[in-house]
């Protein structure tokens, strides 16, 4: 269904986003906030819903 099919690609978007954000931003969640007009919360939130370790981007 479409509901299913959108989630996924959202999904998978967002992983994509912060994991390239992470490794410009060198793993700095503050960095990684301003660069996405975003604030650190909301930043740390998808870092922990889609498993992203910064610590392996610094």
């Amino acid at each position: 269904p479409f509901q299913e099919a959108k989630r996924d690609v959202l999904a998978h978007f967002a992983k994509d986003y912060f994991s390239k954000l992470a490794e410009e931003a060198k793993g700095n969640v503050s960095e990684m906030a301003r660069r996405a007009g975003m604030e650190r919360a909301h930043v740390r939130t998808y870092l922990k819903r889609h498993n992203i370790d910064v610590k392996q981007y610094r």
